[in-house]
């Protein structure tokens, strides 16, 4: 199988997210995501993200999402190329919340994600 050597954000995202107001409990939030990234929002503008791995964290918090400070997410479109993304953003690795044409939370792409996809790139390279 031959990969790509360029990508869109959109042909490595998650799209299995829960999107979650700030002002949810974080018991309520943790119970709708059942093993799904949560991206949170303030109105319609992604505040926060609270990925998989960080949910067994908040499993004894009690409270809200809004009383929490969670780094501000990255937004792309998901039209948007990956590596060119990542060459602009490389200083900041948090969770990107990607958006499609009209403006919809469409997925995130988590930093695991980001490394899995650009060393599969970096070996097809190789290959030629």
């Amino acid at each position: 199988m031959n990969m790509h050597l360029t990508q869109t954000i959109a042909e490595v995202m998650d799209s299995g997210v829960v999107i979650v107001h700030n002002r949810f409990s974080i018991e309520k939030a943790l119970g709708l995501a059942k093993g799904q990234h949560l991206i949170i929002v303030q109105g319609e503008r992604p505040v926060g993200v609270l990925t998989t791995e960080m949910q067994g964290l908040m499993a004894h918090h009690s409270g809200f999402l809004n009383e929490l400070a969670f780094p501000t997410p990255l937004i792309a479109r998901s039209e948007a190329d990956l590596l060119s993304f990542y060459r602009d953003h490389r200083a900041n690795l948090t969770p990107v919340v990607v958006v499609n044409a009209q403006g919809t939370i469409a997925g995130i792409v988590v930093q695991n994600q980001l490394i899995t996809q650009l060393l599969k790139i970096l070996e097809e390279r190789e290959a030629f």
